[in-house]
């Protein structure tokens, strides 16, 4: 059984479809006036997380529909500062978005829904909660959700009015009333409706464009912690009074905010964030994906020179793994005493309990612990002496290569080899082949025991100049006693400058 935590009742529940092995997930995406940083990547890339273990690890269709805000306050004081129209810079914005999602190996959406494209859905919502007596209209022309008397708001979490976001309008019957139609203001985009030209408000949207696609009841909602109140607890409830229901959505995922160190939340109004582009001229998405698999999603992360540091280790520990397997495979390599009843015993054990850690809430942490003491527990058998007369299981090596591989590919890791690749890839190759193999002779003569101490200095020196080089490249070389000298790929991770802190 799947279980999945659920914040209407505390705690967590087994996770029930409405359609057998259908997954109708909903997810709010981007208001697209400004660039997407990191804090906002971390709630993207959990989600793909989760996303990819539904269907690569419990077999599960998953339907991930993703609503754009194109149109909003925020957009239109951005293209009135830049004097641009506001649907070019929303575009701009959005196409951005999505490129970005595909750098850190984000699937897209099985299907977007924008704002702009669906305000005639919008207006016949409104018209229905309003048709139901759970909203009005104000004699501006904006229609506002009537939150007293309405059974069951405050599910999500019992609301305060400090928290309320809006100022005091004189047109509400309460204070937590929200918008669900924003009367036009002069020079402002607008379109006709029943209660005159306006734009709809912020959180009657993504009902609107969820029920349009997905009908009246979703198996998942997800988005940032931050979205909890008031958005979609007020989503919640337009969309409850909408298909006269108790329940909209079945579970609702909230992930965890990035912060900085001390715990500080990510956020351009504090101007302490971290664009996508600048993570990448660093770190890899391996990396930063990593750093997402480590806690649980619910919870927050700290991005950091320690918390990335961890992260770019462990990747490191599964990329070496993966290459002293390839060369164990290809002969470059002695095996180690590998015992190949153990091994496949230990792959079948790990994998059972990486499957029962995902099937728990989607504990990421635990799984990828599981997998890391695998990969301790096959290396150790790597390195270990050879005795006599024991043989070398190049299929326990295969096992255990294979799994490793497979279980962070469902996670979403990209993993590349030197075999990877095609005419160029071929060519680099033969290359590097021949540049460490004329490394490696001179290695051979330097260290001979004729060589003078003043001529082997150097020679080594240059082998060293040139690893490190190699290195700065993302090409690792190994040397290994009594074997030539191996190289393989790896992530780059730049060093330290003022601009990433």
């Amino acid at each position: 059984d799947l279980l999945v935590y659920n914040p209407l009742i505390k705690q967590k529940s087994k996770l029930m479809l409405q359609s057998e092995n259908t997954v109708k997930w909903y997810s709010c995406g981007p208001t697209v006036y400004d660039s997407a940083h990191i804090g906002h990547a971390s709630c993207y890339v959990k989600l793909d997380i989760i996303r990819r273990v539904l269907t690569n690890v419990f077999n599960l269709d998953v339907f991930y529909l993703m609503g754009i805000t194109d149109i909003d306050d925020k957009i239109i004081t951005r293209s009135n500062e830049a004097k641009e129209d506001f649907r070019s810079l929303a575009k701009r914005y959005e196409v951005e978005f999505f490129k970005d999602l595909e750098k850190l190996n984000i699937l897209p959406p099985t299907m977007t829904v924008k704002v702009s494209d669906h305000i005639p859905d919008i207006i016949s919502f409104i018209e229905k909660i309003l048709e139901k007596g759970h909203a009005y209209v104000a004699l501006s022309g904006s229609v506002y959700f009537a939150v007293e008397g309405f059974p069951g708001y405050g599910k999500l979490r019992p609301p305060q009015l400090a928290e309320s976001p809006e100022k005091p309008n004189p047109e509400k019957r309460s204070p937590l009333d929200f918008t669900l139609w924003k009367a036009a203001k002069p020079g402002e985009p607008n379109w006709d409706s029943p209660w005159g030209p306006g734009r709809p408000g912020w959180h009657i949207e993504c009902s609107a464009m969820a029920s349009k696609v997905l009908g009246p009841r979703l198996d998942i909602h997800s988005g940032g912690q931050d979205l909890v109140f008031p958005h979609h607890q007020n989503e919640e409830a337009q969309s409850c009074a909408h298909h006269n229901t108790s329940q909209w959505v079945n579970y609702w995922i909230h992930t965890g905010h990035l912060s900085v160190k001390g715990d500080v939340k990510m956020s351009k109004s504090l101007k302490n964030t971290v664009s996508i582009s600048q993570l990448l001229e660093k770190y890899s998405s391996n990396h930063f994906r990593m750093l997402c698999l480590l806690s649980p999603y619910r919870n927050s992360i700290e991005y950091s020179e320690e918390t990335m540091g961890t992260a770019v280790g462990n990747c490191r520990r599964v990329e070496s793994f993966l290459d002293e397997c390839d060369l164990c495979l290809s002969g470059v390599k002695q095996t180690g005493a590998i015992d190949e009843l153990a091994v496949i015993k230990l792959v079948q054990h790990t994998k059972a309990a990486v499957r029962r850690h995902l099937a728990d809430d989607f504990d990421t942490a635990r799984a990828v612990d599981e997998v890391l003491r695998f990969v301790s527990a096959v290396n150790t058998m790597l390195s270990s002496p050879v005795p006599e007369l024991s043989s070398q299981s190049a299929v326990a090596v295969a096992v255990a290569s294979n799994f490793v591989k497979h279980t962070l590919t469902q996670l979403g890791f990209t993993l590349t080899s030197k075999q990877d690749g095609q005419t160029d890839v071929k060519k680099l190759t033969s290359v590097l082949d021949a540049t460490v193999a004329f490394r490696s002779s001179v290695r051979e003569v330097a260290l001979h025991p004729e060589m003078v101490r003043p001529r082997r200095a150097q020679l080594l020196q240059a082998c060293d100049t040139l690893r490190t080089t190699l290195s700065a490249s993302g090409i690792e070389v190994k040397d290994h006693k009594s074997q030539k000298s191996t190289w393989s790929l790896t992530d780059i991770v730049q060093p330290t400058t003022q601009t990433d802190q």
